[in-house]
């Protein structure tokens, strides 16, 4: 177990963490890719918009041509989740309120 003074200073860094996230939250877009490019000169760089619910088709290429990295995210997540909670119910009762959030 580590040393009082270690969680101490874990906890100061996470409250300036969230601090600076709270600040950004408060700036316009613009401002708040500008401010992040000094951690990393790759974030400035526009991302296509894409668009997920305009064609409701079931076939392979319409499935093909949407999955993407955040269709892993929610997979893994929920399969995480589901070794967490450990129970059916609760887990299918979490996953679809939060699509309703």
């Amino acid at each position: 177990r580590p040393h009082p003074v270690v969680w101490r200073i874990l906890f100061g860094v996470l409250v300036l963490y969230e601090l600076a996230l709270i600040l950004l939250l408060y700036q316009s877009k613009k401002d708040a890719r500008l401010a992040m490019t000094y951690i990393d000169s790759s974030l400035n760089i526009e991302l296509e918009e894409k668009e997920y619910a305009t064609n409701c088709e079931v076939t392979w290429l319409n499935i093909a041509s949407q999955f993407d990295v955040f269709v892993i995210a929610h997979g893994l997540g929920w399969a995480l989740k589901a070794l967490v909670i450990r129970d059916r119910l609760i887990l299918w009762h979490m996953s679809v309120t939060w699509e309703f959030v």
